[in-house]
C-alpha cells in the first residue's frame, strides 16, 4: 500500500470484541461503535461528507481470530468532480480476516459526481478456508435531482478476494472483478447514459466461506429455479425494477444486480438477506434502510 490514511485491527477474546489498534489521518475519519451484538462495527467516514479531487485515501483492516467486523458508512460516498486533468480520487482498501473470522462490508454506495475521476482497489485476503466474506459493491448514476445520468468522467472499481490454504502455505486468487465506466468515443458504442439504459444504480454481491454457504446455496438454487424462469415468461410492462443474475466462481458465490431506482435496489438487497440470510442482524444491514 503506498499511503498510510488508517489502520484497523479487531480481534476477539472470550467472546468479547476488542480493537486494538486504530489510526487515521485525513481525509480519512474511523468509528468505532460499542454493541451489545455479537460482531463489532466499524464506520468509514470522511470530512464534508464526500472525496475531493485529488484524495489518496488508503486503509488497512485486520480482522482477527473468530471475530466477526460489519464494515458500513454513513451515507452514500460522494466523489466530487475533477479540479484538474489527471487528477484521480483514490481509496485503496487491504482487509485480512483470520482464521473463523467474518467480515462484512455491506457499506452505502458510491455517487460519483458529474465529472468525477475515480478509483477504488479493494483486496481481501481470507486466511484460510474457515475464513468469511460478504462483499457488496455497488454505485449511483450521480446526482438525480440534477439530472446526471453516468456523466462521471471515469469510475473504476477493482475487487480482489484470495484465500490461503488450511496450512498457510500460499494464497490463491479466488476472484478478480473490475467494473469500469469510461466514454469510448472511437468505438461508436454511445455515451456511458446511453449504455446505463435508465438504470440508475447497479452493484455486485460477493459472498464466500462457511458464514455463507447456507446463503450461497439459496440463492442459487432460487436463480436457477424461479428468477431466471420468470425472466423468459413475463412480458416488458411486468418486468420489475431490480434485475440480477447470480453464478458461483471458484467457491465465490457473485449476484450482479441493476435497478431503475436506488430505493428498489435496496428492497431488493434487503430482501435477498432476509430470505437467505435470516441470522444476520438487522443493524448490519442499515445500508439498505430508507
Amino acid at each position: 500500500m503506498a499511503s498510510k490514511e488508517g489502520e484497523f485491527r479487531i480481534e476477539c477474546i472470550n467472546n468479547v470484541h476488542y480493537v486494538t489498534h486504530m489510526f487515521c489521518k485525513y481525509p480519512l475519519k474511523l468509528l468505532s461503535v460499542n454493541t451489545k451484538l455479537d460482531f463489532a462495527i466499524l464506520y468509514i467516514l470522511s470530512y464534508g461528507g464526500g472525496l475531493v479531487s485529488g484524495d489518496q485515501v488508503a486503509l488497512k483492516i485486520h480482522v482477527g481470530k473468530d471475530a466477526t467486523l460489519c464494515i458500513q458508512t454513513q451515507g452514500s460516498t460522494k466523489v466530487y468532480k475533477e479540479t484538474r486533468v489527471g487528477k484521480i480520487t483514490r481509496q485503496l482498501m487491504d482487509v485480512h480476516i483470520a482464521s473463523n473470522a467474518t467480515c462484512l462490508l455491506l457499506q452505502d454506495p458510491v455517487q460519483p459526481f458529474g465529472s468525477s475521476n475515480y478509483m477504488q482497489i479493494q483486496n481481501f485476503t481470507l486466511e484460510d478456508s474457515s475464513s468469511s466474506l460478504a462483499l457488496l459493491d455497488w454505485t449511483l448514476q450521480g446526482r438525480s435531482h440534477m439530472g446526471e445520468r453516468w456523466s462521471m468522467k471515469s469510475y473504476t472499481s477493482k475487487n480482489i478476494i484470495k484465500s490461503g490454504l488450511d496450512d498457510k502455505s500460499k494464497f490463491f486468487v479466488l476472484l478478480r472483478d473490475t467494473l469500469q465506466l469510461i466514454n469510448e468515443p472511437g468505438l461508436h458504442i454511445g455515451s456511458k447514459a446511453d449504455r446505463m439504459n435508465n438504470f440508475e444504480c447497479v452493484g455486485s454481491l460477493y459472498l464466500v466461506g462457511p458464514k455463507f454457504e447456507a446463503t450461497k446455496k439459496g440463492i442459487l438454487e432460487y436463480y436457477k429455479n424461479v428468477e431466471s424462469r420468470m425472466g423468459k415468461t413475463i412480458s416488458l410492462h411486468e418486468q420489475p425494477n431490480a434485475f440480477w443474475t447470480a453464478c458461483e466462481l471458484r467457491s465465490v458465490t457473485i449476484v450482479k444486480f441493476a435497478s431503475y431506482s436506488t430505493e428498489k435496489a435496496r428492497e431488493f438487497l434487503l430482501q435477498l438477506f432476509k430470505d437467505f440470510a435470516p441470522d444476520i442482524h438487522r443493524e448490519a444491514l442499515r445500508a439498505f434502510w430508507y
